[in-house]
């Protein structure tokens, strides 16, 4: 189970500071507070009563799997205003976690990823959605409930590979921008050519094949595949040694790409979680056998940031197109547009709500608050 992060008394962080977890329960560092596993408060220092439900911690279901702390948020838990992100999510992107069990509650260690939060906007068991547009939500209630899971990658569940390092980055963009990536393959010879040693671009380049494809098997329509195949060329002409990648995309927020390479093999985790309605904190953990060589793992993560990195002046500066004039070659955005409705409906926040949203959290000003010039 998962708290909000922040005291509804004063303020405190739940998370840090001394806190700790007893018998189940939260004590706020500040003033000792201490509130049980369903958020109720159930004991304030030097009072002999409790306030009521306006003192109490909203807690989410939460699931660690593949080594990361998965946050469900459904719509239904958003009614009152778009800016519930930042009562759970800090300016780290942490919450706090109940389920310690040896009462200690630390900071993430060596910056892991620590929380990683599941779409917000979600709606009960979907079926085939009726209309075609991302911006067109397909119709059902919203659920408090997951209506789907986070399929197990082996060798991260069992702790066999360890981990190898971790990039981060804030990107200002709508959620949808990031995950459409992954079936916008016409982007990646455009924008991903250019080799990744400025120096040497005048001799070498990138070579990319890809495919994305939404799983139909049942229970698995939240799931896509994504097969990529990257080339080094000199002078155009490929050289021998590709390095192949395998992608589980499970919805919108978690990526798991399993690369095989001539030096070994790897898994990179990456997160995108919304931490204000447009920004969204990305981390990209890695995790390799122990008998990968540890410089070649710090080689393969900054490699990743830098052709990650070379799409974040695209997002920042983009504005999003709801119906976009598409060519053959983009064969996949359709596709992908009509499998992320699932994971929207009539109550999920549109993206003018979200921009207005945006704009009230950078000026401070509360959720619902009108703002004009």
């Amino acid at each position: 189970m998962v708290t909000d992060a922040y005291c509804p008394h004063l303020g405190a962080h739940m998370g840090l500071g001394g806190s700790r977890v007893e018998n189940g329960c939260i004590r706020c560092p500040f003033h000792g507070w201490k509130f049980d596993a369903s958020g109720a408060c159930v004991e304030v220092p030097g009072s002999d009563t409790c306030p009521g439900k306006a003192a109490a911690l909203r807690t989410w279901e939460a699931v660690e799997r593949n080594g990361v702390v998965s946050v469900w948020m459904s719509s239904a838990s958003h009614k009152e205003g778009a800016g519930a992100y930042s009562a759970l999510v800090d300016k780290s992107g942490s919450g706090v976690d109940l389920s310690s069990s040896n009462g200690e509650l630390s900071e993430p260690a060596a910056g892991k990823p620590a929380l990683s939060l599941a779409y917000e906007h979600t709606q009960a068991p979907p079926a085939a959605a009726s209309k075609t547009d991302a911006s067109s939500p397909a119709s059902g209630a919203a659920s408090l409930a997951p209506w789907f899971h986070i399929p197990i990658v082996p060798e991260l569940e069992s702790g066999e590979w360890h981990y190898a390092g971790y990039t981060e980055n804030i990107v200002p963009a709508l959620l949808l921008e990031i995950p459409e990536n992954g079936s916008d393959v016409a982007h990646l010879p455009a924008l991903h050519a250019r080799f990744i040693v400025p120096g040497l671009r005048w001799a070498f380049s990138h070579n990319w094949a890809a495919s994305w494809t939404p799983r139909k098997a049942p229970g698995q329509g939240h799931i896509a595949d994504v097969r990529i195949s990257e080339a080094i060329a000199l002078f155009g002409v490929e050289l021998p040694g590709k390095v192949n990648v395998s992608i589980t995309q499970v919805g919108p927020s978690q990526v798991f790409l399993q690369m095989h390479t001539p030096v070994g093999r790897a898994t990179l985790i990456e997160t995108v979680t919304p931490v204000s309605p447009l920004e969204l904190r990305v981390l990209h953990a890695l995790y390799v056998p122990r008998t990968v060589p540890s410089v070649f793992a710090k080689a393969l993560l900054m490699a990743t940031l830098i052709q990650f990195e070379a799409d974040v002046p695209v997002w920042t500066n983009k504005q999003y197109a709801p119906r976009p004039v598409l060519s053959s070659a983009d064969k996949g955005i359709p596709v992908y547009r009509r499998w992320v409705t699932q994971f929207s409906h009539e109550g999920s926040i549109s993206y003018e709500d979200a921009a207005k949203q945006h704009l009230r959290d950078k000026l401070g000003l509360p959720a619902g608050c009108t703002t004009s010039w």
